[in-house]
């Protein structure tokens, strides 16, 4: 199969890392194997599958050359001296640090596996190797979870987990697909169908308009601020959805057909929502600066569909 080719490359400085970021020819977010690493744990190597089979992920079967994923020992089972009941491994007996996976208690199953995207480089006739910047957040959020739930057996194995603690919550609303984008400019360039890409399932609700959002329109068509009706819905889609991505609205709308949730919950966690928050807080500065629904037309064409800009004297519309 041939290789995806790299067409945006940069660097992105994240909780003490350097992080070698690329955009592929199809569109894809993907980080260095060395990088991952690096991010998840702080240390600079490429054996990826040292960081993956504590929490029960693994590399997809071919995957392996190149991924070094530790002893075959240590993923058969638990280490010697964990076994014999001593509560530490081999190398914490020895002083030294052991390897994160040593207290590995067996292999993913085939749902945790994790596939390694090879590419090239503009700089170099080498194939790289890294993952997908969905399946760097999906360590970082598994090693959280492991701490939670109590998994974890070591020491540097915890270390690591609070690592992508600080990660996640530094992630949360932002997302590393998104970071990566903004990073290496891919804003200006993408598709203008990129977040069309809709979520199979919704995810659960969280609030995604902030209030004053909705005040703010009650304001500019003479409601109270809690007013409720037919107007809003497509207030929404024509201020907020379709603003953001032309036909966003209508793609929303087919997804989430005869359900109960709300629109916004089909847009994708690493990347639809982020960008979503993100521009409701830049239309909820428009919709402030607004003294008439005529201004915020004139605005909202100006700043986001690239209208013709001209400058306008704006009188207290008669009450």
């Amino acid at each position: 199969m041939t290789a995806r080719r790299s067409e945006y490359r940069g660097a992105i400085e994240l909780a003490g890392a350097t992080i070698d970021a690329h955009i592929l020819d199809d569109g894809s977010s993907v980080v260095t194997l060395r990088s991952a690493v690096e991010l998840v744990a702080g240390v600079s190597t490429s054996k990826l599958g040292d960081y993956l089979a504590p929490v029960g992920l693994g590399m997809a079967r071919g995957e392996n050359e190149g991924v070094n994923q530790g002893k075959a020992s240590n993923h058969a089972g638990m280490a010697r001296g964990e076994s014999e009941g001593s509560g530490t491994t081999r190398g914490e007996n020895q002083g030294g640090r052991s390897n994160p996976a040593s207290n590995h208690a067996g292999l993913a199953g085939g749902e945790n596996l994790l596939s390694v995207v090879r590419f090239t480089t503009p700089d170099s006739p080498q194939e790289a190797k890294g993952l997908t910047a969905d399946d760097v957040s999906r360590i970082i959020t598994t090693w959280g979870i492991a701490l939670v739930e109590g998994r974890l057996k070591t020491k540097r194995q915890e270390e690591i987990a609070w690592r992508c603690v600080g990660l996640g919550l530094r992630l949360a609303e932002v997302g590393l697909t998104a970071l990566i984008h903004e990073a290496l400019g891919y804003e200006q360039v993408k598709p203008a169908g990129a977040l069309l890409k809709l979520a199979n399932k919704p995810s659960p609700w969280r609030r995604a308009f902030p209030r004053q959002f909705f005040e703010e329109a009650c304001r500019l068509y003479g409601h109270p601020p809690d007013h409720q009706g037919r107007w809003l819905g497509g207030f929404v889609n024509r201020v907020a959805y379709d603003t953001l991505c032309p036909g966003l609205a209508k793609a929303l709308k087919e997804k989430a057909a005869g359900g109960h949730q709300k629109h916004h919950q089909y847009l994708d966690d690493l990347e639809g929502r982020p960008e979503l928050l993100a521009h409701l807080n830049r239309v909820t500065g428009v919709l402030m600066a607004c003294s008439s629904k005529r201004e915020l037309n004139d605005k909202i064409d100006v700043i986001f569909r690239d209208g013709p800009a001209q400058y306008c004297l704006y009188l207290p519309e008669a009450s």
